[in-house]
């Protein structure tokens, strides 16, 4: 066979470009195609006091609040995200008018058994007895709120008519059934009034 200076050539020049996209490769930096789990908004407001992070990251001021806030061992409260959405489908108990996007909820217990309540990133868990009334101001809307009876009864949501602009008043009655029964109150930030 005869040597061919042209083909030796090509050999090389493939051979030398072959080397140089290896080398390249290596000192390329290496992009990671992994989602971050623990996106830096839920450390910011006002997602870190509204919102619970992601199971595995570490907890910001919402998830602290959750974690650090237990019922004794007769009640415990429905687990619920700060922001849940409230089913589309459902009708709003009522509205009112957020002012300067604050809201004051007047709230009676109408039974003869003690109500254990939270408003989710706003206060801890309390207790208003039976045929007490409590008003609480100034929260921030959106509003979550949760209920659960000390004697593991059914609650129902009822709003009052004839309340202040900026004031949702509603008393809590005994549930007749489980289709009847609402242990969430969701204040919406334009006012739709939920309860599920």
């Amino acid at each position: 066979m005869q040597f061919n200076p042209f083909y030796s050539l090509i050999g090389s020049v493939v051979s030398l470009a072959t080397v140089a996209s290896a080398a390249v490769a290596q000192t390329a930096p290496v992009r990671s195609s992994v989602l971050n789990p623990c996106p830096r908004i839920y450390y910011e407001e006002p997602h870190n006091s509204s919102r619970v992070v992601p199971q595995g990251c570490p907890p910001n001021a919402a998830t602290r609040l959750l974690e650090q806030e237990r019922l004794p061992s007769s009640a415990t409260l429905p687990q619920v995200q700060p922001a849940q959405p409230v089913p589309q489908q459902q009708a709003a108990l009522t509205a009112i008018a957020p002012q300067a996007g604050r809201v004051n909820v007047q709230m009676r217990n109408a039974m003869n058994t003690e109500v254990t309540y939270q408003v989710i990133g706003q206060t801890e868990q309390r207790t208003l007895a039976g045929g007490q009334a409590v008003n609480l101001q100034n929260l921030s809307a959106a509003v979550t709120m949760t209920f659960v009876r000390s004697d593991g009864g059914l609650v129902r949501v009822t709003p009052i008519a004839g309340s202040e602009v900026g004031v949702l008043a509603i008393a809590l009655n005994e549930a007749s059934g489980l289709n009847t029964s609402q242990t969430t109150l969701r204040i919406q930030g334009n006012g739709g009034v939920f309860a599920y």
